[in-house]
């Protein structure tokens, strides 16, 4: 099932929040994409995922970002016309040395008050 993704335009919720959300995918051991693509005259984040784990990603993303607008597209619909071209990068997960978090990732950077 491919999913285009969008928030409006005020969101505070920063990419933070999807890290939890990518985790858990991680986690249940299955492949999913996520693609930057050209639909409908308009770029926008795409989530492709197979048809089982749909459910489980979109109550996922859900809770990361409540404000998240889910719109179910057929897996076709990214298909690049004859005549255009299509840049493709690919990247793969790979396990870190640390497993945990170090201390940049706990680390408050604003001036506490005196």
């Amino acid at each position: 099932m491919l999913l285009a993704l969008s928030l409006p335009a005020g969101n505070d919720r920063g990419p933070r929040y999807l890290e939890q959300v990518i985790d858990s995918l991680y986690q249940q051991r299955f492949r999913f994409t996520l693609a930057l693509g050209r639909h409908a005259d308009t770029v926008t984040l795409y989530c492709l995922v197979p048809d089982a784990f749909t459910p489980s990603v979109e109550a996922q993303l859900r809770s990361a970002y409540p404000d998240l607008r889910l719109t179910q597209l057929p897996d076709t619909a990214l298909n690049v016309p004859t005549g255009f071209r299509q840049v493709v990068a690919a990247l793969y997960l790979c396990y870190d040395i640390y497993t945990i978090k170090t201390w940049h990732d706990f680390v408050d950077w604003q001036v506490p008050l005196s």
